[in-house]
């Protein structure tokens, strides 16, 4: 028996691992729009047009605009991307380790007050949110297939 497979990710490991962020996240951004430029000039086989149109699916759930902005560095959308990026950095550590890293915490103390605010009540709105579903799973055990 030979089997096949496809040398790319899956849709959804595309969309909701991978390329999750590249609305905040320059570097993401950035290497997104690398690899969309490199299937651009590759060969067109079926791997290559599926995998393209995955990334045009996810181009399309973006506002393009403000993907735009974040590459040419707007000011005001890179400051609400920066915010993001470290809140959603901050809320990670402090649950994974309780507390901020020492290298979260200097860039974050370093910022302006009133984005320095932002990235705590950000932070805490995600840490919230994931307790929130955490808990919400723990209620709802028995409609998860395959758990008694």
């Amino acid at each position: 028996m030979k089997f096949k497979h496809k040398k790319f990710l899956s849709e959804y490991e595309l969309k909701n691992v991978t390329w999750v962020g590249i609305e905040y996240d320059r570097e993401k951004l950035i290497n997104f729009f690398d690899r969309y430029n490199e299937l651009k000039h590759l060969s067109s086989t079926n791997d290559v047009i599926e995998e393209i149109s995955i990334m045009d699916k996810i181009l399309e759930s973006h506002n393009v605009e403000n993907l735009e902005k974040l590459l040419s560095n707007d000011f005001e959308y890179c400051r609400w991307a920066t915010i993001e990026n470290l809140s959603r950095k901050a809320s990670i550590e402090i649950l994974l380790d309780g507390k901020y890293s020492k290298e979260t915490f200097t860039i974050v103390s370093n910022l302006p007050v009133v984005d320095f605010k932002l990235i705590m009540n950000r932070t805490k709105e995600l840490i919230r949110n994931i307790n929130n579903a955490a808990n919400d799973a723990e209620m709802d055990v028995s409609a998860i297939p395959g758990v008694k």
